[in-house]
């Protein structure tokens, strides 16, 4: 990883796709878009250990990408990459949103007090809900700004403002 960057897991690389060594990347948020002027992307086991390759072409559907990647010349090639995390820079996400927060640290605004981590964020008609892994099991809190107070992006902290019974 370089500097002090923050990186978002965006997605999954899935397979290889066709001859010339694209690879097809299963997203894990809906809203995640490729622009077409991103000139590179992140790829490795985890956080720890990505390295950038530079693109090539992109091609999105709505819950996929296809990618050719300028390294990457071989379905053999495109193989090799099969199960690897995909990263981008928060800077390349136009707008900061909670639902890019998995994985996040969970603390009580007033007492700075781990809760727990983010496990996932839930996409509903009515509300968005952050689900939580806490010390006392698995909790869905309202993904609203009365109850998260802060997002500190550079240290993937999210700050709530606990009321009673909601945990």
């Amino acid at each position: 990883m370089t500097g002090k960057q923050q990186y978002l897991p965006i997605g999954i690389v899935e397979k290889s796709h066709g001859i010339r060594g694209e690879i097809l990347i299963l997203l894990t948020y809906q809203d995640t878009k490729f622009a077409s002027d991103f000139k590179e992307v992140w790829l490795g086991e985890s956080l720890n250990h990505i390295s950038s390759w530079k693109i090539e072409s992109v091609n999105q559907s709505e819950t996929k990408v296809f990618l050719k990647l300028r390294e990457v010349n071989s379905i053999e090639e495109a193989k090799f990459l099969k199960g690897l995390q995909v990263f981008l820079p928060y800077d390349f996400i136009p707008d900061r949103h909670v639902g890019y927060t998995n994985g996040f640290i969970v603390k009580d605004n007033h007492t700075n007090m781990k809760i727990g981590t983010v496990i996932e964020f839930i996409e509903n008609s009515t509300q968005d809900q952050l689900l939580i892994n806490t010390k006392n099991g698995e909790r869905v809190i309202p993904a609203v700004p009365e109850f998260i107070e802060k997002i500190n992006w550079e240290n993937q902290t999210i700050f709530l403002n606990i009321i009673e019974g909601i945990l």
